[in-house]
């Protein structure tokens, strides 16, 4: 919460990353830069995160596009949703499934299309792990991907992606992008060469908050 609040802030929905990871209290840079913009900003510990057991954990598995955004979803048409990595499917997705409970939608290195993301991670070493993540069924993972929904997205989408992105495929969003133009859409896309894909990187971070500090200036009431 911004430092003196009032009871009636725009707000910021902040899936993590993983999905197999965990919100805990500590410093974040971007919860913090937000809540200085005066946002108010929810994060929750989905089904499929670390820390609440094997049940809980296992509750996520081969549930991107299902109960794990049952855990995720609120409404208002002040509250924006924000996310990195799997954070970003997930703003992605709600903006193509919800678009009517949130203002906008952001997404940093985010899946637009869980069925070409399962065929990329096919050559990499821990592709059985992407397997039990996403399951096998090409149908049910293109269902589960914004890609396959991008005309019903009627909520502005801001997309930042690294060129040389070393997780997710700079072409997850370089696509969704030319979807939503095709679509007629509102978006923003924005392309960087020094990147990184946990904002380490200083001048990726601040030119990723600076994006997202205008995008939500001109997007939530």
């Amino acid at each position: 919460m911004p430092k003196g609040s009032s009871s009636n802030l725009p707000a910021i929905v902040l899936p993590h990353g993983g999905p197999e990871a965990r919100t805990v209290k500590g410093f974040d840079p971007l919860v913090q830069f937000l809540a200085a913009q005066g946002y108010a900003v929810l994060q929750m510990n989905f089904r499929g995160s670390l820390g609440y057991g094997a049940p809980f954990a296992a509750a996520g598995v081969g549930q991107w596009g299902g109960v794990i955004h049952n855990d995720i979803t609120d409404g208002a048409r002040r509250v924006c949703i924000v996310g990195r990595s799997f954070g970003g499917y997930a703003a992605l997705l709600r903006a193509a499934r919800e678009s009517q409970w949130y203002a906008c939608a952001a997404s940093f290195a985010g899946v637009s299309d869980l069925l070409a993301m399962s065929q990329y991670t096919e050559r990499l070493q821990e592709a059985e792990l992407w397997r039990q993540r996403l399951g096998e069924s090409s149908r049910a993972l293109w269902q589960m991907s914004s890609m396959a929904r991008v005309r019903a997205v009627e909520t502005p989408v801001l997309l930042i992606h690294g060129r040389h992105e070393p997780v997710v495929p700079f072409s997850q969003s370089k696509r969704f992008a030319r979807a939503l133009r095709i679509a007629g859409k509102s978006y923003r896309f924005v392309e960087r060469t020094d990147c990184d894909h946990d904002m380490t990187i200083q001048n990726y971070r601040l030119a990723f908050f600076t994006e997202l500090k205008r995008f939500l200036a001109t997007s939530v009431e």
